[in-house]
């Protein structure tokens, strides 16, 4: 199983993804209605704060505070970690393929040029929170 620090290196290339339309809104989340679009939503707000290379966002408002907390290594905080792998960043275009949501959890199939993840997500009050980014499907 990948470390956090890994899948979030892996990902980070998704944060840093220009968005089209509205501010905070993946363009892709227009597919979607209801909470799906929330869910979408979500992803587009983690990839447009990591445009602005705002690591504390992330971690802050973004994640679950579980999520972020295992990001942490060390003397390093999750901010660290993002800004960390954000450095390495390439630019890929990020879609958001399907959302499943069941009760408080969700799931998100996220696509880029090279790949497609499973990324999971939690309601945290009327906010959906991204509860890991997941690994490459295969």
């Amino acid at each position: 199983m990948p470390s956090p620090r890994s899948v979030l290196a892996s990902l980070a290339l998704l944060a840093v993804v220009p968005l089209a339309g509205c501010a905070g809104a993946s363009s892709s989340a227009r597919n979607f209605q209801g909470t799906e679009r929330d869910v979408a939503n979500a992803i587009g707000d983690f990839q447009a704060a990591g445009q602005r290379k705002n690591e504390q966002k992330i971690c802050d408002d973004l994640l679950t505070a579980q999520y972020a907390k295992s990001l942490a290594a060390g003397r390093s905080t999750c901010a660290d970690e993002v800004n960390d792998a954000m450095a390495d960043a390439d630019d890929y275009k990020l879609t958001v393929k399907s959302v499943t949501v069941s009760g408080p959890a969700a799931t998100a199939l996220v696509e880029n040029a090279s790949q497609t993840y499973t990324m999971r997500l939690q309601r945290v009050g009327a906010d959906w929170r991204i509860a890991s980014l997941g690994a490459p499907n295969r």
